[in-house]
């Protein structure tokens, strides 16, 4: 297999993280992907739209509300901290939308998308350290 650290420099050079499980828990693999920054576009699930709800609320804790207008197209939704997906013509929309298509010109909801996910995410991680060093400490 790959080492750890080849496989997150391969998701921080990505231009997206691509989830398109039907079904999900709470993804490693896309929390890696917030925390590296990297944009990310995950079906539109319990499991991925939880995460990126917690990873949200975190952001709006620290940062404050998004700059970033809500934007939902056929099939699709930008959710603040990435892009949720129904169906694989709504991730090409979205895709297309948001000018991340080949000579697609970057829509600016997609920077303030990766600062919020990270931001999001780090918080969402330090406070889950955090709980289960108290847990640790009624032992």
């Amino acid at each position: 297999g790959l080492d750890r650290e080849v496989v997150f420099r391969y998701i921080a050079d990505a231009k997206i993280l691509l989830n398109t499980s039907v079904s999900e828990g709470q993804s490693g693999t896309i929390a890696e992907a917030m925390m590296l920054g990297t944009l990310v576009f995950a079906r539109d699930n319990p499991g991925n739209r939880h995460l990126f709800d917690l990873c949200e609320a975190r952001a709006l804790a620290t940062l404050g509300p998004s700059t970033a207008e809500p934007i939902k197209g056929d099939g699709w939704e930008f959710h603040g901290v990435g892009i949720l997906f129904n169906t694989p013509e709504g991730c090409f929309r979205a895709l297309d939308a948001l000018g991340l298509g080949k000579g697609g010109s970057e829509h600016e909801c997609v920077q303030i998308a990766r600062v919020r996910a990270r931001e999001g995410v780090q918080t969402l991680s330090e406070n889950e350290v955090a709980r289960w060093g108290e847990i640790l400490e009624l032992l």
